[in-house]
């Protein structure tokens, strides 16, 4: 997708790939730091969206896969 933001006073765009991961809230703290140490921007756009709801077999299947 082709992005167009402000940054340090510049109207910038750049050419950018979405990416959404589902964890635990528990494991957040690691998605974090590890975009965070191979993302190549100074500032990548990180939010966390709390699932409020959802299919109750896709739910437990996100949650299996995250056991650690």
């Amino acid at each position: 997708m082709q992005s167009l933001y402000h940054w340090r006073g510049q109207i910038e765009t750049a050419r950018e790939i979405p990416l959404s991961i589902k964890t635990r809230a528990a494991l957040y703290p690691r998605v974090e730091e590890a975009i965070c140490r191979h993302h190549p921007y100074e500032l990548p756009e990180i939010v966390a969206v709390p699932i409020s709801g959802g299919l109750p077999a896709y739910l437990d299947w996100i949650a299996a896969e995250t056991r650690t």
